[in-house]
Order: C-alpha cells, then sequence, then structure tokens
C-alpha cells in the first residue's frame, strides 16, 4: 500500500483473486493475488514522492540537531617553503 499509510491498522479483504486493503470505509488499494509463497509484489506508484519526503525530513533534521561526530583537525605548523629550500641545499645525492 502506499507509503504514507505506514504504521496505520489496515483490513485485508479478499474477493476472488482481488485482495482490497481498507482503512476506515475507504479502500486505499487493490491488487491482484499472487499465487505462490513468499512472492512479493512491490507497485512503483505506491512509492512515488517517499524519496523527496526522505530527503525533506533529513534536511529539517539537520537544522534541529547536533552532528553525531566532528572531524578535528590536527594544528599543524605553518612555515615558509624557504625552510625546505634550505634543507634542499644541504642534500647532495
Amino acid at each position: 500500500m502506499p507509503y504514507h499509510y505506514a504504521g496505520r491498522e489496515a483490513v485485508l479483504e479478499l474477493q476472488g483473486s482481488l485482495m482490497n486493503v481498507r482503512i476506515g470505509t475507504d479502500i486505499i488499494c487493490t491488487h491482484t493475488v499472487v499465487p505462490g509463497h513468499g512472492r512479493v509484489i512491490r507497485e512503483k506508484e505506491h512509492f512515488a514522492g517517499l524519496l523527496a519526503e526522505a530527503m525533506r525530513c533529513n534536511a529539517q533534521q539537520r537544522k534541529t540537531s547536533r552532528p553525531l561526530f566532528a572531524m578535528v583537525t590536527p594544528d599543524v605548523e605553518h612555515r615558509s617553503l624557504a625552510v625546505y629550500d634550505a634543507f634542499a641545499d644541504e642534500v647532495h645525492l
């Protein structure tokens, strides 16, 4: 059934080879019953908008929560390249 009904209590009604999914008095979707054990059929239409909604929720969550970890940069001495030039003059191969 469409993702935005996740977590809601639904009633499955079998009528011949059709299965209706009902919430309250509304039939949310109807599917053909597929014979076989453990078969899963996914309807792409039921997932339409899910990625955009998840990304929107994640973006909102980032605004209100602190990061799980922080990148720590080491203290590094900054020096002129002339220092290395001086050492290079002393090295003879």
